[in-house]
């Protein structure tokens, strides 16, 4: 059985050295372990705060990637059209299940491309906010927009198609981004709904309409669809190199 409280991720064999530091930095500045699940690889650690659990999809594929720069070692992103992409992220509310199965009553997932802050634990203050629904990070942006589509002022928003597919008719909080998710036990119906919609056959066939951001276009809309008002601040920061890391004003404020 798993413990009462952790962090959890889950990865590909591809970001095995991402899940390494990510649980690096969770050693170093915080006192929870984290449950890494590997999808049809076996990961290896010699890292003591780490528990391991492996899950086999024969339908999970490594996602293409496309490259931005030219800086060495650089993984690039994944391309957010490819059917992988979607399948593979779409996995998050499964692992949660699962470790919500496996014992873990409270919970925060990590995306495994992060690096925990020195008040990573702090998060778990929030846990007395969280009900029958997770809390989700407050996004940057109300409204995302990809490849030209998304902006309210020339159209419907990237959301509105699965809004309309599951009769969800407006948005009860500003949009959140799900690379930190914190949940409890009592969540499991949220993240059954969730693993539900990810495998509804006109999502699967058309993943980018109906859930474009993969995951997190799931969960915010079933949040909206629940009439949710909570939601974590900014909890993340993107880095473009460690000197941003140092300067940041912005960075201080956030968890990982």
């Amino acid at each position: 059985m798993f413990p009462k409280r952790s962090f959890i991720t889950f990865i590909n064999e591809k970001y095995a050295p991402l899940a390494d530091k990510l649980a690096e930095s969770i050693s170093l500045f915080s006192k929870y372990p984290i449950i890494i699940y590997s999808y049809n690889f076996d990961y290896k650690t010699t890292n003591k705060n780490v528990i391991t659990r492996r899950l086999d999809d024969n339908n999970l594929k490594i996602p293409e990637f496309q490259s931005t720069d030219n800086i060495k070692d650089h993984m690039g992103i994944v391309n957010r059209a490819d059917y992988n992409t979607y399948y593979t992220l779409s996995r998050k509310p499964i692992v949660i299940l699962d470790s919500i199965k496996n014992g873990l009553e409270e919970g925060i997932f990590l995306d495994a491309d992060g690096l925990a802050k020195e008040n990573i634990d702090d998060l778990f203050d929030w846990s007395s906010e969280c009900t029958n629904y997770p809390l989700i990070g407050r996004g940057l942006f109300e409204y995302m927009i990809l490849y030209g589509k998304g902006d309210p002022a020339k159209g419907p928003s990237l959301e509105q198609p699965i809004m309309n597919l599951l009769g969800i008719k407006k948005r009860t909080l500003h949009y959140g981004q799900t690379n930190v998710v914190l949940f409890n036990k009592n969540c499991k119906d949220f993240f059954e709904e969730c693993e539900t919609v990810a495998n509804n056959k006109n999502v699967l066939n058309h993943n980018l309409l109906y859930a474009p951001y993969h995951d997190e276009t799931i969960m915010n809309v079933l949040l909206w669809k629940r009439n949710a008002t909570k939601q974590l601040p900014l909890v993340h920061f993107n880095l473009s190199s460690f000197e941003e890391l140092q300067n940041s004003t912005s960075v201080k404020k956030t968890y990982i």
